[in-house]
């Protein structure tokens, strides 16, 4: 036991005589600038072996893993979950941290498919700050996929009274209102998020459906030409 402190006293010590903390960190901050997880990784890795509960060193890793998970196939599953354990960490040393839990519900609902933790986690972030609204947009999603349609729609719509310059939360929205009938609403919705992005085919083909059903067919016509000519390189 005593060899084993010694030598990680050492390597602590070694690494404060190469680099300190705060060149370890603006070298992790410039590789991930330049898209050198890796490299970025190894630093923070090393910040944190030195100073275990440093949270810009725990909040890079955690970010740096989801985005290894999310341009990875194979491994996404594993990558998230790391990420989550960062999370977890920093949520230990912030409990009222709402962005935190956020952060943490976005893994287990997009990469970890745990809805039902990633709900719990949402909820408890608003009870400590309501005024997230990216964790009342996380929520109308959760609704949605579980054609929790009233629900979804009251999520959204606190959504967009704290930012309404979302295009996919407009999207969304629009979405919740067809499904619930209200085409006309549904339809304002969509134009919206095209406002915001007029580049989105799915906006262009969701409008393009609306009005077909409203029976605007030769409007329809010019939304569906648009979404064919966003998609047809694809």
């Amino acid at each position: 036991q005593k060899l084993e402190y010694s030598l990680i006293r050492f390597t602590q010590i070694f690494y404060l005589m190469t680099d300190s903390i705060e060149e370890l960190i603006s070298k992790g901050n410039e590789c991930i600038e330049n898209v050198l997880l890796i490299d970025a990784l190894d630093c923070f890795q090393k910040v944190l072996s030195i100073e275990p509960d440093n949270q810009n060193a725990l909040q890079s890793c955690a970010s740096i893993w989801e985005d290894m998970a999310l341009s990875s196939t194979d491994s996404k599953k594993k990558y998230a979950q790391v990420s989550e354990t960062f999370w977890d960490k920093l949520i230990q040393l912030n409990p009222s941290n709402a962005e935190y839990i956020v952060n943490k519900g976005q893994i287990l609902q997009y990469y970890l498919d745990d809805s039902d933790k990633a709900l719990t986690c949402y909820q408890s972030a608003l009870q400590l700050d309501s005024s997230l609204h990216m964790a009342w947009m996380h929520l109308g999603v959760i609704f949605s996929n579980s054609s929790d349609w009233e629900n979804a729609l009251v999520s959204y719509e606190k959504a967009i009274e704290l930012d309404d310059m979302s295009n996919l939360l407009w999207l969304n929205f629009g979405i919740t209102h067809a499904k619930m009938g209200k085409y006309e609403k549904a339809l304002e919705c969509f134009e919206r998020s095209l406002y915001l992005d007029d580049t989105h085919a799915y906006a262009w083909k969701s409008k393009c459906k609306i009005l077909d059903t409203l029976g605007r067919y030769d409007e329809s016509k010019i939304c569906g030409k648009k979404y064919y000519e966003l998609t047809k390189n694809n």
